[in-house]
C-alpha cells in the first residue's frame, strides 16, 4: 500500500503597535481671525470623538471623524497622525504611509511617525525602505525595543535569519516580557533549524503570555516536527481553547492526531476547519489522508478532488487522489493525477510514476 502526504503550517505574530495619542487639540494664541479660531475649535472638538471612536475600535468612523478635523485645520498634526493609525488598523498601508510623511513634512523630529512610515513601508514589502529608518532611530538611541522588533520582521521577510535572530534577541532584552518578540524569535529559530531552541522560545513566550493562541500552536508544530505527536496535540488544543475558530490550528492537531493513528479525531478536525474556512484547500487534502487512512476511498478521492478545485497547484492533493484511485482499481485515472502531481514538483509521484510506464504495451 502507497502512502499519503499530509501538510500543517505555521502561524506568525506579527505585532502590530498602534495607539491613539490621547493629546487633544490645543488653542493658538497667534490665531487673530473670529473665522479661524472657531474653525480651529470645530477641528479640536471634532478630533477628540475621533479619538473617542478610535479606542472603542469603530476604525472606520474613527478615519472619517479625523478626515473632518482636517477639512476644518488641514495642517492638524495629531488628527494626520491618528488618522495615519488608523489605516494602520485598516490594513490601508499606502493611506498611512501619505499621512505619516504629512505628519513628518510638519514634525520632522516625531519618533511616532518615524515608527509608523516605517512600519507602513514594511507593510507594502518595502523591507529595504523601512530597514532604513529603523536603523536611523537605533542609531539615534531610540530607547525601545520596537525597531529592532520590527527590523527583526523585515529580516525575517526576506530570508535573512542570522540577522532578525539578532533583532529580535535585542528586542526582548529591552523588553523581557514580550511575548511576540520570544515567538517570533523562536520562529526564526525553526527556520534555521534550531528545534529545541525554538521550542524553548515558544515556552517563553507562553510564560510570558499564557493566553498566547499563536504561541501554543507554533509549540504545537514544532513539537510535531520532532515527532512528540501526543505533547503537540496537547499544545495545538490548548491553543483552541484560547481561539477555538483558528482553521489553521484545527488543521494542525488533525496532522498529528493521524500520526497516532486517531482516524476519527483527525476527520473532525479537518471537517471543522473546512466548515469554518470552506476556501482551505490543505485540509481538504488532509481530510482526504484521513479518509483513506480509514478505507473510505471514494470519501477520499471527493475529498481530494474538492482540494483540488480550490487550489489546482496542490501536488500533494493529486497525489494522493492517485493513490485512493488506485486503491478502487482505476489504475489509468490514478497515473493521470500521478502525472499531473509529477509536474507539479512531486518526488514521490516520479516514483509512482515508473509503475505507469511500466504498465504501458
Amino acid at each position: 500500500m502507497k502512502s499519503v502526504w499530509v501538510r500543517f503550517v505555521f502561524m506568525f505574530a506579527f505585532y502590530q503597535p498602534c495607539a491613539a495619542w490621547a493629546q487633544k487639540g490645543v488653542h493658538s494664541d497667534s490665531l487673530v481671525s473670529v473665522g479661524i479660531v472657531m474653525d480651529s475649535q470645530e477641528a479640536e472638538r471634532t478630533f477628540n470623538a475621533g479619538l473617542l471612536q478610535f479606542q472603542e475600535k469603530d476604525f472606520q468612523g474613527a478615519k472619517a471623524t479625523f478626515s473632518l478635523a482636517l477639512r476644518y485645520k488641514p495642517l492638524f498634526e495629531n488628527a494626520l497622525l491618528n488618522r495615519a493609525f488608523v489605516c494602520m488598523e485598516l490594513k490601508e498601508y499606502a493611506l498611512a504611509q501619505s499621512d505619516f510623511t504629512a505628519v513628518l513634512n510638519l514634525n520632522p523630529s516625531l519618533e511616532a511617525a518615524e515608527l509608523g512610515l516605517a512600519q507602513a513601508l514594511a507593510n507594502q514589502k518595502k523591507f529595504n525602505e523601512a530597514l532604513e529608518i529603523f536603523s536611523k532611530l537605533k542609531q539615534r538611541g531610540m530607547p525601545d525595543h520596537l525597531p529592532y522588533y520590527e527590523s527583526g520582521m523585515c529580516f525575517f521577510s526576506l530570508g535573512e535569519y542570522d540577522k532578525a535572530l539578532q533583532e529580535f534577541t535585542h528586542a526582548v532584552e529591552l523588553k523581557p516580557d514580550f511575548a511576540f518578540g520570544w515567538n517570533d524569535l523562536a520562529s526564526t529559530k525553526r527556520m534555521q533549524k534550531d528545534f529545541e531552541g525554538a521550542k524553548q522560545g515558544y515556552l517563553k513566550a507562553i510564560e510570558v503570555d499564557p493566553r498566547f493562541a499563536i504561541a501554543w500552536a507554533n509549540l504545537g508544530s514544532v513539537l510535531r516536527i520532532i515527532h512528540d505527536y501526543a505533547g503537540a496535540i496537547e499544545a495545538y488544543t490548548k491553543a483552541l481553547s484560547f481561539d477555538p475558530k483558528n482553521f489553521l490550528t484545527l488543521n494542525n492537531r488533525g496532522t498529528a492526531l493521524l500520526e497516532l493513528g486517531m482516524l476519527e479525531r483527525a476527520e473532525q478536525d479537518f471537517k471543522a476547519a473546512t466548515r469554518i474556512n470552506p476556501q482551505y484547500a490543505l485540509a481538504f487534502a488532509n481530510l482526504g489522508v484521513a479518509r483513506f487512512k480509514g478505507k473510505d476511498y471514494n470519501g477520499s478521492i471527493d475529498a481530494s478532488s474538492r482540494a483540488i478545485q480550490l487550489d489546482p497547484l496542490l501536488a500533494n492533493a493529486y497525489l494522493n487522489r492517485g493513490v485512493a484511485k488506485e486503491a478502487i482499481n482505476d489504475f489509468s485515472a490514478a497515473c493521470k493525477d500521478w502525472t499531473i502531481a509529477a509536474k507539479l514538483g512531486s518526488e514521490k509521484a516520479n516514483g509512482y510514476m515508473m509503475e505507469c510506464t511500466a504498465s504501458e504495451p
